[in-house]
């Protein structure tokens, strides 16, 4: 049950000042929940032995309904989710610092960004380099890779991604050049679509 005096404390200052009295009235009336106040609010004789006016405490209760349902908007497993996301703090980096500065940094953990507009193999690039990065970190992270034009399996990233070529550029931190040169003309020369 939610506590009367703890919503009161979350209601705006100008509404507190308004409803401080009538809230002091009410518990010492016994009134000590929002629970005990929906159950009195329509009791016309708790209305005449506290002299408090009718429509004064509807007023009051629809303020206090208003606050409690602004409380109860998150579960506290959404609230546990949000906090587990937050102290991850994991931000995959797409390997090219210019597009990593496009995107504020990096790309975060907990989001999805759609990339398009690049060459599948420029797309393709950026996954694997945000798979690269990945490496680093301790935990366990599930990826997904969506190519909409069905031109790559998962048997051809896996191919791709064990060899030689791709072995190196991750022994040394290394990311194709046409990445880069893209973004940078890109940037250099920006399209205006109407």
């Amino acid at each position: 049950m939610s506590s009367l005096k703890v919503i009161f404390n979350k209601m705006p200052p100008e509404a507190q000042q308004h409803y401080s009295e009538i809230i002091q009235t009410l518990i010492s009336f016994g009134i000590y929940t929002v629970q005990d106040l929906q159950q009195c609010s329509n009791d016309a004789d708790f209305c005449k032995r506290t002299n408090i006016p009718h429509n004064v405490l509807c007023q009051l209760q629809q303020h206090i309904s208003y606050e409690v349902s602004a409380c109860l908007q998150k579960s506290a497993a959404d609230l546990w989710e949000q906090e587990q996301c937050s102290s991850l703090g994991i931000a995959l980096s797409t390997g090219n610092p210019l597009l990593d500065q496009a995107l504020s940094s990096k790309l975060g953990s907990d989001n999805i960004t759609e990339i398009y507009g690049l060459e599948p193999i420029e797309k393709l690039e950026i996954c694997l380099n945000m798979l690269l990065s990945m490496e680093e970190t301790d935990r366990e992270i599930l990826v997904y890779y969506v190519d909409m034009g069905n031109r790559f399996d998962a048997y051809q990233l896996q191919e791709l991604y064990l060899s030689p070529k791709y072995q190196s550029y991750r022994e040394r931190g290394i990311v194709y050049q046409p990445v880069g040169s893209v973004i940078e003309n890109n940037m250099a020369n920006p399209a205006i679509v109407p």
